[in-house]
């Protein structure tokens, strides 16, 4: 199998790299000059790497080969704020277009996708692929055009049309600021880790498990249609937030490991700005109001934004400070609070149907939750 990437720094887009390097498929990575992310892509003789953005992809002269699959990672202006913005969401919408071309170009027999959850809006209860799509941002409602328009482009080219729909996707190359990464950092820093009632349902898959079922996507003779991107395991948040605690005490704490990362303070007990990510108050960041569903930066407002109800916030906790001892291995036992549930303001979850995904290319996730959060402590470590 022959394919082309965009948005290959991607976290999506490395996770399908890997995969292919694994299976002796050769790869053409569209990079966007000066990516400082180059790095993340899977070094391999099989890995072609292409520096062009996407306006300048009518520049790419056509190597006369015939290609299985382009898969569509980039989107642009993912930033919190940028996500409402419709003037900036529009140009994804132009950019999708002009990658669909470029896969008529390169004589691509697949288009595939990268949508979003995003694209249903609020749904509160079970999604399937017929689920009737109401984004509530510009980014959902972008992705939703983005899909709809690449589909009729493949249509006029002959092109199969792949539309995924990614939920929430985790693993090592995830973003900072997700609330995966939120908890074991506040762990491995000693402090409190704090977080909404989590009573809505949610689902996690890991990234090498969407890799595997993006390229199953483009090997498997599957036909035009939506495609969920989701893991079978979905269950309150909050069970999987004390997941996150139980795996981290199993795999630092019960085996003593050590790092520097607890060393935050001296032998006089001076505490460190580490511990400082919020006042006494209890003021919430909005740093860590965001969650990531693709994984590369395309984040999603999807329920599991850290939020607290008034007082529930990160808070010093000069209690908790964590002092260095004379070189012996530091044990800290991970600390989690919950809001209070406020049925008046319910934060609908996610509940992905994945049973067409499976049924299409035979393939059922298989990183449990626990595996893929110690993949991440053992990588932080």
């Amino acid at each position: 199998m022959r394919i082309i990437v965009t948005g290959a720094t991607s976290m999506l887009g490395c996770a399908l790299i890997d995969e292919c390097t694994k299976k002796n498929t050769e790869v053409m990575a569209i990079v966007r000059k000066g990516s400082l992310r180059e790095n993340r892509i899977p070094a391999s003789p099989l890995v072609h790497i292409v520096h062009a953005d996407i306006d300048d992809l009518d520049k790419i002269e056509y190597d006369g080969r015939e290609y299985d699959a382009l898969y569509h990672f980039a989107w642009g202006h993912t930033s919190k704020l940028d996500r409402n913005l419709a003037t900036a969401q529009e140009k994804n919408i132009r950019d999708t277009l002009l990658v669909a071309d470029f896969a008529a170009k390169f004589h691509c027999k697949k288009f595939v996708f990268a949508g979003s959850q995003a694209e249903y809006g609020s749904i509160d209860g079970v999604i399937t692929p017929d689920t009737n799509p109401k984004p509530i941002t510009a980014y959902g409602m972008a992705k939703l055009s983005a899909g709809m328009l690449s589909r009729l482009t493949c249509e006029q080219n002959n092109i199969t049309h792949i539309w995924t729909r990614i939920f929430s996707v985790y693993g090592i190359r995830d973003q900072e600021w997700t609330m995966i990464k939120y908890a074991i950092d506040s762990f491995s820093k000693g402090v409190k880790a704090s977080f909404s009632a989590g009573t809505q349902m949610w689902n996690y898959l890991y990234e090498t498990d969407a890799g595997k079922m993006f390229y199953l996507l483009g090997e498997k003779d599957v036909s035009n249609g939506i495609y969920h991107i989701a893991s079978a395991d979905t269950r309150p948040l909050r069970e999987y937030i004390e997941q996150i605690c139980d795996v981290w005490d199993k795999n630092v704490v019960d085996a003593g490991v050590k790092s520097d990362a607890f060393n935050v303070m001296d032998n006089a007990g001076v505490k460190s700005d580490a511990f400082d990510v919020m006042d006494n108050a209890g003021v919430k960041s909005d740093a860590f109001d965001v969650m990531d569903d693709a994984g590369d930066g395309v984040k999603n407002d999807d329920g599991a934004s850290v939020k607290n109800d008034p007082g529930a916030g990160v808070k010093k906790d000069v209690g908790a400070s964590v002092k260095k001892d004379a070189g012996a291995s530091v044990k800290k036992t991970a600390v989690c609070e919950f809001g209070t549930y406020d049925s008046k303001n319910k934060i609908v979850g996610i509940q992905p149907d994945i049973s067409e995904t499976v049924k299409a290319i035979g393939f059922v996730p298989e990183v449990s939750f626990e595996q893929g959060i110690s993949n991440i402590i053992d990588w932080k470590m």
